[in-house]
C-alpha cells in the first residue's frame, strides 16, 4: 500500500491523517448505531418489565381478538 501511494505522492503525513479520519468516521457511524441499538433494548426491558408488572397484577385482561385472547393465555 505505502508502494502504491508513494508513486501518486501522498506523503506519509497525509496518509496518515487520511487513515485516522477514516477510523474516526467509522468509530462515529458505529458509535450511532450502538445508540440505537442501546436505545432499542432499553425500550424491549421497559416493555418487559411492564408485562411483568401487568401479570403479576390481578388485573383481567379482556380482548375480543381470539388471536391476542390466545396469544395473552400464553403468557
Amino acid at each position: 500500500m505505502d508502494a502504491i501511494l508513494a508513486r501518486v505522492g501522498v506523503s506519509d503525513t497525509a496518509l496518515r491523517a487520511h487513515c485516522s479520519n477514516a477510523v474516526h468516521d467509522e468509530l462515529q457511524q458505529a458509535e450511532k448505531r450502538l445508540q440505537k441499538a442501546l436505545a432499542a433494548l432499553k425500550r424491549a426491558l421497559e416493555v418487559a418489565e411492564a408485562s411483568r408488572e401487568l401479570y403479576k397484577s390481578s388485573q383481567a385482561l379482556v380482548d375480543e381478538s381470539p388471536d391476542v385472547s390466545s396469544m395473552l393465555s400464553r403468557v
